[in-house]
């Protein structure tokens, strides 16, 4: 019966990724046949003597499982607070013989933007400024933002922006009938790991 293989070799080359929400399976380790296995145990921490999530007594903590007869480690609804590292220790059948691989959890994660506005006049003519900020996006990239009137998106051709970090704001410049309705802005990322909104 063949092993199996894993990511990209060995688990200090391996950098797992996962959207904050998502649920993701860490391997257990590679070349090791499913009928060598006498036991795994999966811990939080970079080594073996920090506490056991789950084993192969308990195959089930809360959102942690092993899921398959290789030993693979299930997060589901990963949250920020699980990023860090995962150290798998697997003992062979019939060997005092462990095999002990430690994988990085990287969470990306983003905060929900709020929308918020205020109507000025300038000279007769009225203007509305709409604020889409967002606290905290890890990892600390640009995102794309996108602005919605009424559930339909706007052409971002006509939208004038000023904007930081953290921040983007719309203008309506000569408000008319048209711009009345209800806007959202949507905040996407693209990481590694998929897009994130």
């Amino acid at each position: 019966m063949p092993g199996r293989k894993i990511l990209g070799g060995k688990s200090s080359d391996v950098i797992i990724s996962v959207i904050e929400g998502e649920s993701i399976t860490i391997p257990a380790g590679g070349g090791i046949r499913k009928d060598e296995i006498h036991s795994i145990s999966w811990f939080k921490g970079k080594n073996i003597r920090h506490q056991v999530i789950v084993n192969s007594v308990n195959r089930q903590s809360g959102r942690f499982s092993i899921v398959n007869a290789y030993g693979d480690l299930m997060i589901q609804n990963v949250s920020r607070e699980d990023a860090g590292y995962y150290t798998v220790q697997v003992v062979k059948s019939g060997e005092e013989n462990q095999e002990t691989m430690t994988y990085p959890l990287d969470v990306y994660y983003m905060d929900f933007p709020t929308l918020t506005s205020n109507t000025k006049n300038n000279n007769d003519s009225k203007y509305i400024i709409f604020h889409c900020q967002w606290s905290e996006i890890y990892p600390k990239m640009k995102p794309n933002v996108t602005w919605i009137q009424n559930g339909n998106l706007l052409d971002p051709n006509t939208i004038k922006y000023k904007g930081s970090n953290t921040i983007i704001n719309r203008v309506v410049y000569q408000v008319s009938e048209n711009d009345y309705g209800n806007y959202a802005c949507r905040v996407t990322v693209e990481t590694m790991a998929g897009n994130m909104n």
